[in-house]
């Protein structure tokens, strides 16, 4: 088990790399960039569903979707039969945005179907999903 921390942290550094590196190209902050990840071309989502699927607090996912609104990338839209309900969609402009991201991540996936084996890649898709539920677990438990 010695050294799965220590491998852990350096591929979120490269990560962090990876994802500033698109951030940056795509003119995005992190959170920002996070926030286009979780909306859905065809879905509306309101404002709580956006704050748990980007997993921030209420108030911290309300400045990203301010900040989001601001750049064009997506818009609110109030219910008419309830008007307490705010729903977010994404705009043209948003959509362009998130298949730029998409096909960032689309090249870098490419990079490593060309360097691994299909079986070490279904390798490392399993390991990394027993430490996302383990790392849920955790999180409930509240350790």
């Amino acid at each position: 088990m010695s050294g799965i921390y220590s491998s852990i942290i350096r591929i979120k550094y490269f990560c962090k790399c990876n994802e500033s590196n698109m951030s940056a190209s795509c003119k995005l902050n992190t959170a920002e960039l996070n926030g286009l990840r979780v909306m859905e071309e065809s879905a509306v989502l309101n404002c709580s569903q956006f704050s748990d699927k980007v997993g921030l607090s209420a108030s911290r996912g309300s400045r990203i979707i301010d900040s989001l609104v601001k750049k064009g990338y997506i818009l609110r839209i109030t219910k008419k039969e309830d008007r307490r309900t705010t729903l977010l969609v994404l705009t043209e402009k948003g959509k362009k945005i998130k298949n730029k991201v998409f096909s960032q991540q689309t090249e870098f996936e490419k990079k490593l179907a060309a360097e691994m084996s299909k079986q070490e890649i279904d390798s490392i898709n399993l390991g990394l999903k027993l430490l996302e539920k383990f790392f849920n677990k955790s999180n409930q438990k509240g350790d």
